[in-house]
């Protein structure tokens, strides 16, 4: 054994060697514990991506079927005001039916009176 001497005193060599062999074997071991450690983290990571993923596909479903439930009152909607103005339509059309009739009754009424004239001047 090879001693050199410091300021503290005499150190051995190999024993200050043996010391670092050991000290590699531990940070391999830490290294290694580390690299699982990041592996686990890793996993976890991906299992919480795949976990928000799902999420966010489940929320999208449920965005989309809001969306179209929001259409189908829509259309729902749509459909009774059409039929609501289609009634009003056939109401209008009836007055407007009405209307013609009257005024149809009136210029066959103003031709008779127009006739009778003719007739007693005659």
């Amino acid at each position: 054994m090879k001693r050199k001497k410091y300021k503290g005193g005499e150190k051995k060599l190999k024993k200050k060697k043996k010391k670092k062999k050991k000290y590699k074997k531990v940070e391999e071991e830490k290294k290694k514990k580390k690299k699982k450690k990041k592996k686990k983290k890793k996993k976890k990571k991906k299992k919480k991506k795949k976990k928000k993923k799902k999420k966010k596909k489940k929320k999208k479903k449920k965005k989309k079927k809001k969306k179209k439930k929001k259409k189908k009152k829509k259309k729902k909607k749509n459909r009774k005001t059409e039929e609501e103005e289609q009634v009003k339509g056939k109401r209008r059309e009836g007055e407007a039916e009405e209307e013609e009739r009257k005024k149809k009754k009136e210029e066959e009424e103003k031709e008779e009176k127009k006739k009778e004239h003719k007739k007693q001047r005659a």
